[in-house]
């Protein structure tokens, strides 16, 4: 993985980016950095993809807040996908 500069994201993406992300390349993928936010594995006791609301007691782990935040690579969608709720139509 290899993080690179907005101009050169757009320049690969042949549109206009959102300034304020992270971009990088993941082999020849073009991605951005997410974060995801959830319960502490070390001081909750939800299962490991439960949802964000639930916050543990705290502990070393997450530094007393009872929440973690894993940062993530995921590829860079430019074109609009069909989506199931709207009949499978473009969000165009």
């Amino acid at each position: 993985m290899s993080e690179i500069t907005w101009q050169e994201a757009e320049k690969r993406a042949g549109t206009r980016l959102d300034r304020r992300k992270r971009y990088g390349l993941v082999g020849k993928t073009l991605c951005e950095s997410v974060t995801i936010t959830g319960a502490c594995s070390g001081c909750s006791d939800v299962g490991d993809y439960e949802s964000a609301p639930h916050r543990g007691a705290g502990c070393e782990e997450c530094g007393q807040r009872g929440r973690r935040r894993t940062k993530h690579w995921v590829p860079l969608l430019t074109e609009p996908v069909a989506h199931p709720a709207n009949g499978g139509k473009d969000a165009k």
